[in-house]
């Protein structure tokens, strides 16, 4: 799961048409950073769930996804804004009767990330990765 950070104050100052001038490129962003065959879908919202076919490791993705959405401010009506995104991590389990399960969990690593202090990835099984 990815939530853009601060999100409501980007629609609250710059107005509705700059926000989603913000979610789409945040979601392009997000699409360059992952494979064809992984999934990618605004859940809601700033909400982002990617649903990734096999992961190695989920920190070095988690990072790639920071990296690749602050690396450089957005072009928006209003000017560049600079954006940052939290994201939580979780793997399918075995035992997983069904994908809710795994949002859930994925959910709960998030708004431990955004907790935690935003612009950095949780692990649902590990604790909080600060962005370096």
């Amino acid at each position: 799961m990815v939530d853009i950070d601060h999100f409501k104050s980007v629609n609250d100052t710059h107005g509705h048409h700059v926000g989603d001038q913000v979610i789409r490129a945040v979601a392009n962003r997000m699409a360059s950073a992952i494979r064809d065959d992984d999934l990618l879908g605004r859940y809601g919202g700033e909400e982002f769930a990617l649903l990734l076919h096999v992961v190695d490791d989920p920190r070095t993705l988690a990072d790639r996804l920071l990296t690749v959405v602050s690396e450089t401010p957005i072009p928006t009506d209003a000017g560049d804004l600079s954006v940052t995104v939290s994201v939580g991590v979780t793997r399918l389990r075995p035992a997983d009767p069904g994908i809710e399960d795994l949002l859930s969990r994925a959910d709960e690593a998030l708004y431990r990330a955004k907790n935690d202090g935003r612009d950095r990835a949780a692990l649902a099984t590990a604790p909080v990765t600060p962005r370096v």
